[in-house]
């Protein structure tokens, strides 16, 4: 298990083996990080008060420090080596001297163990670790459940942790609260047990290339931050809590406002065993200082000019801009508060009672879900697997269109030029090449027997390729999207007549958004989306979580779940999504990519294939069709897991169309490399 720690200048993930790895600090790059393990018993960890000349207390107890670590209230955590027998003769005499908080031969033990009594024997008396500020305050953090009696930890059985949230139906859906619960492997609640708040490791690749995707343009357009800004260097590093009698620990309200939750994760330990988890799996991730409303649309397409003025006055926010939903007929206004102003709540209570308004939330945050973008791979097995490759005999998804709500796609690339009939980016950040939504597209309709290597379920079906995600980085996969942008692409989807709605991403419950679903299920287009990378304790994302939606996970080659996929009631079917070949923009040359947003992206090509046999099949017919036919892959048990099971497009085609001809030749699904 490993320990994520913060520290300022460096950042330092400390675990339990050997050094493996330093990044040297980069030229130009904030915080860089360094990768640090302890070995054996021969390292020693020591904290030092503020006040304690460290190169004076290591010369006078011969000690040559490898790390040292700034901790919260202007101390540090000095580590060295230290062979047994010496530690032994010295340690009482070191751990006792004047302004050393806290000592011992495991770092891990003696940093997490909350109460004196429960620390090692080999131990010094000391407090531990104190409390400490959110980022960017001084105000000290007490959890209420312990401030006035001793955690107890839990027992050695229940080492191992798991984060039980909080139902999401008990949070106000713009809370700023954090909260969820500990609990061991057994489901008892972990009391006792501590729990830290710190940011999250870089993206690698943002060391080494610019952080956004292009050139930001002009105007104030642009949805929200691309990616996660350098933590506040005013504050301290962590923010902690400690577990009550029912396992639950809350961090407060006020020190969830200044935080990203995009950018920070949780860590709960208890005698040296770690759960890392995002904040945003506990607390639905918004832009900061974002709003949204909704208003009916007048006579000219607008809202009424003199509501929205006296809305926006009322709740001191800068208006951004308006734009018509056409599908929903309403108007979208976004709105900012002021710089400094990170509480949601009296502007969005402000909002909901003014006059025209008839809808105001936060501006939350989805992300596209694939993953390992590991290059040169040449195993095609989805269509294979999936029986797509024999129905591609008599189907190609020709006359059927996909509106793929993702990121920017290469539509210059030979696989995809002439399968894209049209673009548009409703980001602000412009029309880019990028790596997620081309992996999609190809996926779903790469163009077949044009001498390059891959090719996708639907290869002559038309995309609509709508830009609502930015990447994070300009090389990378990851990429975020937020209610608006969605909101707008849904309705464009619906507005150029798209029969499937591929959305390989995923956020929180999200108000505007089920309306923006509803409105398309109502007008019969089939919505898939991904059912998420967050591994078995994750939340359901949003929109796979919405009852109309096909929600897919990802299987291998060999039908086996894909580790990081999200599981729960939600899900419908599997699809293959583990180290698939997918278009790389600028490359003919494959890359390899796993995720649900993989899987997703197999299924919406699939239902293509299926809805060009029939053009005036239903999208609840044709999901009907996916569902009911899928490969059976376990017991009832599983259903959580799989779904219905992985689907078979031949016989999701032969069950939707009465046609007993299709696929008539059996091919043997291809074996993983």
């Amino acid at each position: 298990m490993s320990l994520r720690v913060l520290a300022s200048p460096t950042r330092l993930r400390v675990s339990c083996a050997a050094l493996v790895l330093s990044l040297p600090a980069l030229a130009g790059a904030a915080d860089p990080t360094s990768t640090v393990t302890l070995g054996g018993g021969d390292y020693r960890s020591v904290e030092l008060g503020k006040d304690v000349d460290i190169a004076a207390w290591a010369q006078r107890n011969d000690v040559s420090y490898i790390e040292r670590l700034p901790v919260a209230g202007g101390g540090s955590i000095v580590r060295f080596k230290m062979d047994e027998g010496v530690w032994r003769a010295r340690r009482d005499a070191m751990c006792t001297e004047t302004g050393v908080m806290s000592c011992g031969t495991d770092f891990c033990q003696q940093y997490f163990v909350p109460s004196d009594e429960q620390a090692p024997a080999e131990t010094a008396p000391a407090s531990g670790p104190a409390p400490v500020a959110p980022p960017g305050t001084s105000e000290a953090i007490t959890d209420k459940e312990s401030s006035d009696k001793a955690a107890v930890p839990p027992e050695a059985g229940d080492a191992r942790l798991e984060l039980r949230l909080a139902e999401p139906e008990t949070e106000a859906p713009d809370s700023d609260d954090v909260e969820a619960k500990v609990v061991g492997e057994d489901g008892a609640p972990q009391k006792g047990a501590r729990v830290l708040l710190v940011p999250r490791a870089p993206d690698i690749s943002s060391l080494f290339e610019q952080s956004g995707a292009g050139d930001t343009p002009a105007g104030t357009s642009l949805p929200g931050e691309r990616n996660c800004r350098p933590p506040a260097r005013s504050g301290s590093s962590l923010l902690t809590a400690i577990t009550g009698n029912d396992g639950s620990f809350k961090f407060p309200k006020g020190s969830a406002q200044n935080i990203d939750r995009g950018c920070w994760e949780v860590i709960t330990a208890s005698a040296c065993e770690t759960r890392t988890r995002p904040l945003s799996d506990m607390a639905p991730e918004r832009e900061p200082r974002h709003l949204l409303a909704l208003m009916k649309r007048g006579k000219a397409g607008t809202p009424d000019q003199g509501q929205l003025q006296a809305a926006v006055q009322a709740s001191g926010c800068k208006l951004l801009d308006a734009t018509p939903l056409e599908s929903i007929d309403k108007v979208l206004v976004r709105l900012e508060l002021p710089e400094g102003n990170d509480d949601s709540g009296p502007a969005l209570a402000s909002l909901r009672v003014q006059p025209g308004i008839e809808a105001a939330q936060p501006e939350y945050r989805y992300r596209t879900l694939a993953q390992f973008n590991d290059p040169y791979a040449w195993m095609n097995y989805g269509a294979r697997l999936t029986g797509a490759e024999r129905l591609q005999s008599t189907a190609t998804g020709e006359g059927v269109k996909i509106a793929v709500i993702d990121t920017g796609i290469d539509d210059a690339h030979p696989e995809l030029s002439a399968r894209i009939t049209s673009k548009m980016d409703v980001t602000g950040y412009g029309f880019t090449p990028d790596r997620h939504g081309t992996a999609v597209a190809g996926l779903i309709a790469g163009e077949a027997n044009n001498s390059v290597d891959a090719f996708g379920m639907a290869p002559h079906a038309s995309l609509i390729a709508i830009k609502a995600c930015e990447p994070e980085t300009k090389q990378g996969i990851a990429a975020r999207c937020w209610s608006s942008t969605i909101a707008k692409a849904i309705d464009a989807a619906l507005k150029s007549d798209a029969r499937i709605i591929n959305m390989s991403l995923g956020g929180p419950r999200d108000p505007l958004i089920r309306e923006m679903v509803d409105a398309a299920i109502a007008k019969s287009r089939l919505v898939i989306a991904a059912a998420g990378n967050g591994g078995p304790d994750a939340r359901p994302p949003y929109p796979a979580e919405h009852p109309g939606v096909l929600a897919v996970t990802a299987v291998d080659a060999r039908e086996q779940l894909y580790p990081a996929a999200t599981r729960g009631d939600f899900v419908d079917v599997a699809a293959p999504g583990v180290e698939v070949p997918v278009p790389v923009p600028g490359s003919t040359y494959p890359g390899q990519l796993s995720g649900t947003s993989m899987a997703a992206a197999h299924v919406s090509g699939i239902a293509a294939l299926i809805m060009s046999r029939d053009p005036k099949l239903a999208a609840d017919a044709t999901r009907a069709a996916l569902e009911s036919s899928a490969h059976d892959l376990g017991t009832p048990a599983n259903d959580s897991v799989f779904g219905r099971g992985r689907v078979d497009a031949c016989a999701a085609a032969q069950a939707a169309t009465h046609d007993a001809t299709l696929c008539a030749a059996e091919t043997k699904p291809a074996s993983p490399q």
